[in-house]
């Protein structure tokens, strides 16, 4: 997570980048390198976000890297969603998009401020002990740290 005058930008860290790459690994049947971007919807639905299906068709046409898609009124339980293919990078920015924005930048600094009780801007380890306690949360020290 970074600050910046424009408000809270958030990034995937190299642990969430190696889930997603499996997932999307999962998903790239052929080994081309790609997956439809119909297939976007599953790895959404099963992080348990819900995006209304005109946005998903929005980013999906956004990245589209050839310009393949076709409208397609017939998957996923989702009507007119854009059908075309999507590399990796292009589905690791629309995964960050759909994390990233469904909350609001008040919302995710109401709860930085919540951990770091300081006017530091990082959370630290003494932050995270502190709110696992208060949660009653049974975490060892260790797993804390990682």
């Amino acid at each position: 997570m970074t600050s910046s005058k424009e408000g809270l930008q958030f990034f995937l860290d190299a642990k969430q980048k190696y889930e997603f790459k499996k997932a999307f690994d999962l998903l790239d049947e052929g080994g081309l390198g790609t997956i439809d971007s119909e297939d976007i919807v599953i790895v959404i639905r099963a992080l348990g976000i819900h995006v209304k299906p005109i946005i998903i068709s929005k980013l999906t046409r956004r990245f589209d890297p050839q310009n393949t898609g076709t409208q397609n009124s017939k998957s996923s339980n989702y009507t007119a969603i854009f059908s075309g293919t999507l590399d990796f990078r292009a589905f690791l920015c629309i995964m960050e998009m759909v994390i990233f924005k469904q909350f609001t930048n008040d919302e995710i600094a109401k709860a930085f401020e919540m951990y770091c009780q300081r006017d530091w801007e990082v959370i630290h380890f003494d932050d995270f002990k502190r709110a696992a306690n208060q949660l009653h949360e049974n975490i060892c020290e260790e797993d804390l740290q990682v």
